[in-house]
């Protein structure tokens, strides 16, 4: 009979080939051209997929040492600080949601990095607590490096946990709910907050609508991957033991996470608009004198969409759309 434990050597490097490959391709862009993935969610997705990574490693971590000695102490540690950092980074770029279209706020660039400070030294710091209250070590009971269950501070971290995760999924579906139904209302307020070609207003309403609706899987990760924790805590702090249920549970939701990140981040509009903006200049920059797509006069009919008019060349047609698109990934990086 197959177990958990045999699926998850298999779910795991997939998950974390995926969250690499959300991570190259972000620097692959970032060297080639910043202003391409210069979005918010973004960069945060960044954090997530790191999260990722280090969810998938702890697995093969845990399962290769089992000796009571300090990097036991140190695997446990890294176990619950990818936790933390997950949960918080998820909440963060949850939250970044919330603040441009609940409550309408432009996220600025000194408050994206206090984000990232936020993030990281909350999550540092929680770990760091718990290991000086001397509860990371290898449990006797599970014969594994995932923290010591048999002391008092083991229900104080196992609570703060279950609760964390618990508050993690809530905050994530009530934001994501809000926003789904009251999309139509936030996209005219955020659009009625920029500058824009009007020309391009119908293309870029519908397109950030999409966005922002493939962009609310990002926040669906968690609560597809967190609840079988919760389980898993909550169970474990009554009756000091699992079920198979939850094992298998617990065992494919985080085996799923770095592939869920990677879903939602490859069908991301930007980064689509990215990849077909950076085909355009290789396809067309030899076709001008300065190797870039620069506005001219360009026939009105382009601007309709319209390619039949003979006057009109498909290059002009193609700096119409290039010039679009770029206004888009503009008009998109506070999001």
């Amino acid at each position: 009979m197959i177990t958990i434990y045999q699926v998850t050597p298999i779910l795991h490097p997939i998950g974390m080939a995926c969250a690499s490959l959300v991570l190259v391709t972000l620097l692959a862009l970032i060297i080639y051209d910043r202003s391409l993935v210069n979005r918010v969610t973004l960069r945060l997705i960044g954090m997530v997929a790191v999260a990722d990574i280090f969810t998938h490693t702890k697995d093969f971590l845990i399962k290769n040492h089992r000796e009571n000695d300090g990097l036991c102490t140190f695997i446990s540690a890294f176990t619950y600080f990818s936790t933390y950092l997950y949960c918080f980074t998820n909440i963060a770029v949850t939250y970044n949601f919330q603040r441009t279209f609940i409550q309408g706020i432009n996220t600025t660039f000194r408050f994206e990095i206090l984000t990232w400070i936020a993030v990281l030294t909350v999550s540092l710091g929680i770990t760091i607590i718990f290991w000086l209250l001397g509860t990371f070590g290898f449990d006797p009971i599970q014969k594994k490096c995932v923290g010591i269950t048999t002391n008092w501070v083991f229900y104080f971290r196992g609570n703060f946990q279950w609760v964390l995760c618990g508050f993690t999924v809530a905050y994530c579906t009530i934001v994501t709910l809000l926003i789904h139904f009251k999309l139509r209302e936030y996209v005219s307020n955020y659009m009625n907050q920029k500058n824009f070609n009007t020309i391009n207003e119908a293309r870029h309403r519908k397109e950030i609508t999409q966005l922002i609706q493939r962009g609310l899987l990002y926040p669906l990760s968690p609560i597809i991957t967190q609840p079988p924790m919760i389980a898993y805590m909550v169970y474990y702090l009554f009756y000091n033991n699992s079920t198979e249920f939850i094992q298998w549970w617990l065992g494919i939701g985080y085996g799923l996470s770095g592939v869920l990140t990677a879903i939602a981040f490859f069908i991301d509009i930007t980064l689509l608009k990215a990849l077909n903006s950076i085909y355009r200049r290789i396809k067309y920059k030899d076709q001008n004198d300065n190797s870039q797509l620069q506005y001219y006069d360009i026939d009105p009919s382009i601007m309709m969409g319209d390619t039949s008019n003979s006057r009109i060349s498909k290059y002009d047609h193609q700096v119409f759309t290039y010039k679009s698109q770029q206004e888009f990934l503009d008009l998109t990086k506070e999001l």
